[in-house]
């Protein structure tokens, strides 16, 4: 189901963000991202307060968990607090900014805001992504592949345009859409999530530190050794042909066992999602638990730190190998 406006199409799941034009207006929103890459458009507080209005007809009436992890009032409050705000113009990319911190707080990893038509057509004919995929571990930022000779697998990023790592991380994570409490997801979907344009982090970059005609990044690599590179950004199709462990993650290429020497074993599960290419969550099981039992394993560590969440069908046909009590999931 979908509702359409002048400024905004909302789907029950996936929100394609498609602003119009608006009147021009001069008017200095934040962000305020550098104009000669992309020229952001004004929109009328009018066109503003329909689409907030029609917003939030769609969340309240057709999401099935629009208040199942955060009281009514708080949301309540966080439109109210938005729609003060759209009393005055704003930009396509500040409205964007806006609307994709109020659906973050659903905590519902399908309910997020794809960027406005213009915006979306820039960031794939203009080269406007990291010319590297991270790997996020705490507060540290480290590169998994690089389409740079000078950022090799391993290399540590301890800034980015004199913005810190740590900053970055807590700065985008904010937008972030998890399932439920799982926060700790958060920088997983920085690193790879898939449903918008590029990772969290790239996809969310320009909306709130802004487009940047150069990568300035100061680095620590394997040996210790301390640099900055000066890099150029890369095309989104170029951003998604490079290799590495950044690919879309699944139950069956997210799942892994690793046997080791002392009687002991790690499940490495770091998706649920059973959707995109399923696989029997039973059969998958039952294979692995056949290999510990062949190999004598006494103790097991199941690794979920990267799950995000995912299936139930996936998760649910792990319990029978961890209890011999019957185990009911209620939905």
């Amino acid at each position: 189901m979908s509702f359409r406006s002048s400024a905004l199409l909302v789907t029950a799941l996936l929100l394609p963000l498609s602003i119009a034009s608006g009147r021009a207006m001069p008017h200095a929103q934040r962000p305020a991202p550098d104009t000669s890459l992309y020229q952001p458009r004004t929109l009328g507080s009018a066109d503003l307060a329909h689409d907030l209005a029609l917003l939030r007809q769609s969340l309240e009436q057709v999401h099935a968990g629009y208040d199942r992890y955060v009281p009514r009032r708080v949301m309540d409050t966080a439109f109210a607090r938005l729609e003060r705000r759209a009393t005055t113009p704003m930009t396509d990319i500040a409205f964007y900014r806006e609307v994709a911190l109020l659906l973050a707080k659903i905590r519902c990893n399908h309910t997020k805001a794809e960027y406005p038509a213009a915006l979306q057509q820039y960031r794939e004919t203009h080269d406007t992504h990291l010319p590297f995929r991270v790997r996020i571990f705490g507060k540290r930022i480290f590169v998994d592949t690089s389409a740079s000779t000078t950022m090799a697998h391993g290399t540590e990023i301890v800034s980015i345009n004199g913005v810190t790592a740590d900053s970055i991380i807590v700065k985008l994570s904010r937008f972030a859409a998890v399932d439920g409490f799982t926060d700790f997801a958060r920088t997983t979907l920085l690193e790879r999530d898939s449903d918008l344009t590029g990772s969290d982090l790239d996809h969310y970059w320009p909306i709130e530190l802004g487009f940047a005609k150069t990568w300035n990044v100061e680095t620590i690599d394997t040996s210790g050794k301390h640099s900055t590179s000066t890099l150029a950004p890369i095309s989104y199709t170029a951003w998604k042909s490079l290799d590495g462990d950044t690919a879309p993650l699944d139950f069956a290429n997210g799942t892994h066992l690793t046997v080791r020497r002392d009687a002991s074993a790690v499940l490495t599960i770091r998706s649920f999602v059973n959707y995109r290419t399923p696989v029997n969550a039973d059969s998958l099981y039952r294979s692995l638990f056949a290999q510990l039992r062949t190999r004598h394993v006494k103790h097991l560590v199941i690794d979920l730190r990267d799950n995000g969440g995912g299936s139930d069908d996936a998760s649910n046909a792990l319990l029978p190998y961890l209890t011999d009590v019957p185990v009911q999931p209620v939905n």
